[in-house]
């Protein structure tokens, strides 16, 4: 049948200065991802249904100074889509 599948990641980052760029100390961008997978257990196999990948550390000025007084902030990655699954 059709399935809404859904999911949401919640996530708290501390990002300094030195983050400023995006970037932690080997020029990496720091990212968070997140994946959904199915597991067929008839077949043996996990398939990934959907993934999304975000930058951890936002680059350029906030409303209030969380970023800059190192307190971290809060952010989210959603997923959603509508998929024909069958049984087993």
């Amino acid at each position: 049948g059709l399935y809404f599948v859904y999911s949401q990641a919640s996530f708290s980052v501390s990002c300094s200065d030195d983050d400023a760029e995006g970037k932690d100390a080997r020029g990496r961008l720091t990212s968070v991802s997140h994946r959904i997978w199915r597991y067929a257990e008839s077949m043996g196999v996990k398939d990934s249904l959907m993934s999304a990948v975000r930058s951890a550390c936002h680059v350029g000025p906030t409303q209030d100074n969380a970023f800059r007084d190192g307190q971290g902030w809060y952010n989210a990655i959603y997923l959603g889509a509508v998929f024909q699954l069958n049984e087993g």
